[in-house]
């Protein structure tokens, strides 16, 4: 078992989660599970800019070892999954405001943030990702800069 939510784990815990929102959530109960398992659309996006790949198949069998792995090690270059920032949620926010099922599908996604920020919790004491993209930024060129020190 890993400290990391997979897709398929992620379609599971959604399913259940927008079964017991249907009588609240009706006709856009679709939209709440779009939300939270396509955001993931990010990882397979992070892997075709990596590796020059559009094989679903071989980035899925990577992803999957990366996970597997990230409890053990910390392995570079930590994915940038845009679609689980603040910068890329705050915007979608102010225009889900405007549409019941633009509400449902950023409650979808926020959904999806919290599941993989308490299996972070779980398994590691402590929240392990960066839901910033300025966050992420700034510990790239963190991390460059200590590399880059002599006598290390």
């Amino acid at each position: 078992m890993t400290g990391t939510m997979l897709p398929s784990d992620h379609v599971k815990y959604s399913t259940i989660a927008a079964l017991g929102l249907a009588p609240l959530l009706k006709r856009r109960i679709l939209s709440f599970w779009a939300g939270a398992v396509l955001i993931d659309v990010d990882h397979y996006l992070w892997y075709i800019a990596q590796f020059r790949d559009f094989s679903l198949i071989r980035a899925w069998a990577y992803l999957r070892v990366r996970h597997s792995r990230r409890d053990k090690v910390k392995l570079e270059p930590r994915p940038v999954i845009l679609l689980h920032t603040f910068e890329v949620l705050l915007p979608l926010a102010f225009v889900a405001v405007r549409s019941g099922w633009g509400k449902a599908m950023l409650g979808g996604m926020l959904f999806h943030i919290a599941l993989d920020s308490y299996k972070d919790w779980q398994f590691n004491g402590k929240f392990d990702r960066e839901y910033s993209l300025v966050g992420i930024i700034w510990d790239r060129i963190a991390s460059s800069k200590r590399r880059r020190l002599p006598g290390r």
